[in-house]
């Protein structure tokens, strides 16, 4: 899943020759298979631009599909321009019989849509929390180096049905 701004993309007409229209990536987000086999939850990878020294979103503007974040992430080829978060592993709970995150009350009601976002080199600093409390309501929270609109579109790529089976 990527979701872009509103500029042009390259590969149609309206796009201008210098790309100077070009659509940016806001953020790209790669499902892995699950992490602990068959019923385990999917390995998640969450990749953005970095901000600058003024907190502003470096441009990421891929000319082709072999340039985007998603693609590069694959091929082991990101950006220094980049960040890359992935999904808390879930510790196993024999009481539950289910894999278990500690959401701090946050999340109330057991689902595979549930997550949290760390970075790989601080694992205990939650960048994002996305989970189920009632039966079509769900809370998220999110904090930096994430905006309410990379975040509500992280949160969304974990609600179609395909990727969360």
């Amino acid at each position: 899943f990527t979701l872009y701004n509103n500029g042009a993309n390259p590969s149609k007409s309206r796009a201008l020759p210098d790309h100077s229209n070009a659509r940016e990536e806001l953020v790209a987000v790669h499902y892995g298979k699950a992490i602990f086999g068959l019923g385990g939850p999917r390995k998640m990878t969450v990749i953005l631009p970095h901000l600058n020294q003024q907190n502003e979103r470096l441009r990421i503007c891929p000319k082709t599909e072999t340039d985007t974040l998603v693609a590069g992430f694959k091929n082991n080829r990101l950006p220094p321009t980049s960040v890359v978060l992935e999904n808390k592993t879930a510790a196993w709970s024999a009481e539950s019989e289910s894999y278990v995150l500690n959401f701090n009350g946050r999340v109330t009601k057991a689902s595979v849509k549930n997550f949290q976002i760390v970075h790989p080199d601080d694992k205990d600093y939650i960048v994002m929390q996305f989970g189920r409390v009632g039966e079509d309501q769900f809370t998220l929270d999110f904090s930096y180096p994430l905006c309410p609109t990379q975040a509500f579109a992280i949160a969304l790529s974990s609600c179609f049905k395909n990727f969360t089976q």
